[in-house]
């Protein structure tokens, strides 16, 4: 089962000084139950797991699988690892385990309005 995915939030990616990356803001995260299978990375995730799903830009043909990203929310921090893809989110959007959503809110609420960026 999944959450609203309505892709409401605005991403872009954000230039500082001379180094370029990734910092999502106020994106939309969602959530999703993978049914402990595996996921498009390869490996096996579990419900209760801290991984998340990226959008099919921000995949990039699973050349980020098993990165890990930085989610913030309301003072909130978690650290999830892509294992998967997310072909129903826009760029910049994320859909995030419900083990990864749970730290954040109740599942009732569907979507968050979140900030992400890679972990160094």
């Amino acid at each position: 089962m999944r959450g609203s995915n309505t892709g409401r939030g605005t991403s872009r990616p954000v230039n500082f000084s001379h180094h370029s990356f990734n910092f999502y803001l106020s994106i939309s995260a969602t959530w999703y139950g993978p049914d402990d299978g595996t996921g498009d990375c390869g490996s096996r995730i579990e419900t209760s797991d801290m991984a998340v799903a990226l959008a099919t830009p921000d995949y990039e043909r699973g050349q980020n699988c098993g990165k890990k990203i930085n989610v913030y929310y309301q003072g909130a921090t978690i650290t999830v690892t892509v294992l998967d893809e997310c072909p129903g989110c826009a760029k910049g959007n994320i859909d995030l385990t419900r083990g990864a959503f749970a730290k954040f809110a109740k599942f009732e609420v569907g979507e968050l309005a979140v900030t992400w960026e890679y972990a160094s």
